[in-house]
């Protein structure tokens, strides 16, 4: 049967500060502190409480209407509204059968919790359409080459490249294959700004004793102000994820942004690829395609 729908299957996040302690909860199981609750809401609060992710869909949704009007198009969310459960529920509704689903994570060994809770979900419904998945599309040709679209864009003057990466536990990264996928698309996208000196870095890690993938974003920023000096342009660009989220913004915008400044940089953030014409034809290739079934 030919696929029928595309569904979104993604993080999710809050739309106002009272969803953010719900939220947290959801994607921790419960077991948050309440010094970490508490910070991760302060994160929020630079925001109003909304995470810029389900806004980004919802645009990628209307382009995609737009364009492929003969393809309806879901979003199903694994920790916030819309639950997965209630898009998968709408969908057997409205008569769709055999679904592609793209979850907006390009590296592999980065998907495991979404699958983890679509299976649980699944368990408890009666019918539930075929859902094949896009793969960890970090190498594919037009991903690639809408990350190169928006770095040339603000390449209007000499700069440094900072690509920066949701960090994983070691142990985690290296047995995923995550850390070379992102070693491997990072070098593909380096190798297309020759002249331009890039790096990549790692954001987000937690604390603990468990070692997490490293330079840290902010460390790096760090090691370029001293070899370059102030008054650098350096482009913050948010490479592990298709569209803006809570990491993106306050990771890069807020902390590493400040950081920056701070050190007499010349600061410019890179927006993400998610609502480039070049992501959505790459999208639109898999239904075309189809050569990963």
């Amino acid at each position: 049967m030919p696929y029928d729908s595309l569904l979104i299957y993604a993080y999710g996040g809050p739309e106002s500060m009272t969803e953010v302690p719900d939220f947290i909860r959801s994607v921790t199981g419960g077991r948050v502190s309440a010094e970490r609750l508490a910070e991760v809401q302060a994160h929020y609060a630079h925001f109003g409480g909304v995470s810029p992710m389900n806004g980004a869909i919802r645009e990628f949704m209307r382009l995609w209407r737009a364009e492929n009007p003969e393809i309806p198009v879901y979003f199903g969310a694994c920790f916030a509204e819309p639950g997965i459960e209630k898009t998968l529920r709408q969908m057997v509704s409205d008569g769709r059968r055999n679904a592609m689903v793209l979850i907006p994570a390009p590296f592999v060994g980065y998907q495991t919790a979404y699958h983890e809770k679509l299976a649980s979900v699944r368990a408890g419904m009666d019918f539930c359409p075929e859902l094949t998945f896009i793969p960890p599309f970090s190498e594919d040709p037009l991903f690639l080459k809408a990350q190169e679209q928006v770095i040339s864009e603000a390449l209007s003057e000499p700069a440094v490249l900072l690509f920066s990466v949701h960090s994983l536990p070691v142990s985690l990264a290296q047995r995923s294959g995550y850390e070379a996928a992102v070693c491997t698309a990072f070098e593909a996208v380096k190798a297309r700004f020759p002249s331009v000196d890039s790096y990549l870095a790692w954001q987000s890690a937690a604390s603990g004793e468990v070692p997490w993938l490293e330079p840290k974003t902010t460390e790096m920023i760090r090691e370029i102000a001293a070899k370059y000096g102030p008054r650098t342009r350096l482009l913050l660009i948010p490479f592990g994820f298709p569209f803006e989220n809570m990491e993106v913004v306050y990771d890069l915008d807020v902390e590493a942004r400040t950081l920056a400044k701070s050190l007499g940089l010349k600061v410019y953030r890179v927006p993400t690829v998610g609502l480039r014409p070049e992501f959505r034809a790459m999208v639109f290739h898999f239904f075309q395609e189809r050569s990963f079934l």
